[in-house]
């Protein structure tokens, strides 16, 4: 019998105390795995505020490589067109506050018009009463010097500029922080590019070496153990290659982040 299952790939004992150390540590393994699918849906629960149970079941993302395109400059980033904004807000605030030292002309005038059922005799006549008889205009002009509204308006423009140099340098603050995080993003996406195209070298070789080992099984020269462990590589290696394809989506969604536009990552959708 030892020698039939020998022929066959098989060694009594070796193999039944191999593979159930293998089975063993692929559980746990499996088990450490849930763990941390089910506390990433908890956190996923809280940050959306329902409680509810998902079912992870898409996998376009994994069918397909994003079609990269060019992406806008940092500058049009909502974040920095909010504080240039901002900025002009500030600007306008300090105009207004210096248009309130300068002299200010004002100009009015006024005109009415009167009838009356009364002439220069005394005499009654009602009918002409309905009639505009007299005409009388007004023009006017008005300079006022404001001498002393500097002294309360040179403070008020002080701290205005104060105001204009915090938002400006709260701009160039985030431009810089923009920069970095965009060259993070390209250094960031061009490696998980890289990887991806790396990955697919590794999936071909295990699949290879493990068709290699399941040959040398059949013929009686190696474990079962060793079978498994191939086995056990080429799953790794197709697990590899769809993580770095995530990767590369995180990567390019991060770098549409960046830039302050997500229809460029919306638009693979479409297509």
């Amino acid at each position: 019998m030892s020698q039939t299952l020998t022929q066959k790939g098989l060694r009594p004992g070796t193999d039944s105390a191999s593979w159930n150390a293998e089975y063993a540590k692929a559980n746990i393994l499996l088990q450490q795995q849930q763990k941390s699918t089910g506390t990433l849906f908890i956190q996923l629960q809280e940050l959306i505020g329902i409680d509810t149970n998902f079912a992870a079941i898409d996998t376009v993302l994994l069918n397909k490589q994003p079609v990269f395109f060019q992406m806008n400059d940092t500058l049009l980033h909502p974040e920095l067109q909010a504080l240039q904004t901002e900025i002009d807000n500030q600007k306008n605030n300090e105009t207004v506050l210096h248009q309130l030292k300068k002299p200010t002309l004002s100009l009015s005038g006024t005109g009415y018009a009167r009838g009356s059922g009364i002439d220069e005799s005394n005499d009654v006549k009602t009918s002409q009463g309905l009639y505009f008889q007299r005409y009388n205009y007004g023009v006017a002009a008005q300079l006022s010097v404001p001498l002393f509204e500097g002294i309360y308006i040179k403070p008020k423009i002080q701290q205005q500029q104060q105001l204009l140099d915090a938002a400006t340098e709260d701009y160039a603050a985030m431009q810089w922080h923009l920069k970095k995080q965009n060259e993070e993003a390209d250094t960031v996406l061009h490696n998980a590019v890289s990887v991806a195209s790396l990955v697919q070298s590794q999936q071909q070789s295990s699949s290879f070496l493990f068709n290699a080992v399941m040959a040398r099984y059949k013929a009686g020269l190696i474990s079962y153990a060793d079978v498994v462990l191939a086995q056990q590589q080429l799953i790794q290696a197709d697990a590899d290659t769809e993580n770095a394809k995530w990767e590369v989506w995180k990567s390019f969604l991060y770098k549409a982040s960046v830039t302050g536009d997500l229809k460029l990552f919306l638009q693979q959708f479409n297509d």
